[in-house]
């Protein structure tokens, strides 16, 4: 489960164009691309789809969170603080 991108390439060759999907997506600071079979389109859309929902869920923990230490007057401390104060860059 990770977030990537699955756009629709061209290849142009002599016999005519192909059409493919490609999957692209960075692990560890690394670029990383793969070719996608029609028989597994599907899977991976639903795959990514899981991911997107994954993260909007996340993101609604950590407002309640915030909200939560907001409302209390709780400070955060320690790995929390860095995480929040990254958090509220966005």
């Amino acid at each position: 489960m990770r977030q990537a991108r699955l756009p629709l390439q061209r290849f142009e060759e002599p016999a005519g164009a192909r059409t493919y999907y490609q999957l692209s997506f960075t692990w560890r600071g690394k670029g990383r691309t793969g070719f996608v079979r029609t028989e597994h389109l599907a899977e991976v859309r639903q795959k990514l789809a899981n991911y997107k929902r994954f993260r909007e869920l996340t993101d609604d923990c950590v407002d309640l969170v915030v909200d939560g230490a907001a409302r209390t007057g709780e400070k955060p401390v320690g790995r929390w603080k860095s995480i929040l104060r990254t958090y509220r860059r966005k």
